[in-house]
């Protein structure tokens, strides 16, 4: 069976120089009259998100890649009905508590694993001696650094469901569980509250 393979982001600058230039030609329209949020984001929004990208995150991404480097990241391939075979992106926290559950957090659209990076510490090392995670953040398809899916589907849910359900099979049958106890042969994904929150 194929194992996790470690997984670092590495942008390359002439995809940073394209963004660069991508954001330094965009033009966006005039706000229009009578708008309303349902049209989309607003252009005063979108005006402001452009320079912060133009003049803070872009100039500094490779700090902000550093520290995306820090979680502890992996791609799996992941068989999916009706879909093949997926390269998938996941971090995987492992917990020191002996006593330490699997818990697979799945974000939300729109979303990104990031999600997971403000919790992660609580989670899967709590103080208080509550109980601790053995954390899995996958990206869905088309999602953060994992494949998009060659076709279309029909409800956004269903792969939702489905890639969480196939991930937690695949993590429950592969090096990932070392120290993991086996569980029912089908996982049940439920949701959770983390503490404090």
């Amino acid at each position: 069976m194929t194992q996790p393979k470690p997984f670092k982001i590495n942008v390359s600058d002439s995809d940073l120089e394209q963004l660069k230039q991508k954001l330094d030609l965009a033009r966006l329209p005039d706000q229009p009259e009578g708008y309303d949020v349902k049209q989309g984001v607003p252009v005063p929004d979108m005006e402001r998100l452009v320079e912060y990208w133009k003049t803070n995150y872009l100039p500094n991404w490779r700090k902000h890649e550093a520290k995306l480097n820090e979680l502890p990241m992996f791609t799996l391939p992941v068989q999916s009905d009706g879909f093949g075979v997926l390269d998938i992106h996941f971090v995987h926290a492992r917990s020191k508590s002996d006593n330490a559950i699997p818990l697979l957090f799945v974000h939300g659209w729109p979303g990104s694993f990031i999600e997971v990076t403000k919790m992660l510490d609580e989670l899967a090392n709590p103080k208080n001696g509550e109980q601790a995670f053995h954390v899995v953040a996958p990206s869905l398809p088309n999602y953060g650094f994992s494949q998009a899916v060659p076709k279309v589907c029909a409800v956004s849910g269903e792969l939702c469901r489905l890639d969480a359900n196939s991930l937690a099979e695949r993590i429950q049958s592969t090096a990932l569980r070392n120290r993991l106890q086996p569980t029912d042969a089908r996982p049940r994904l439920q949701p959770i509250r983390v503490p404090g929150r």
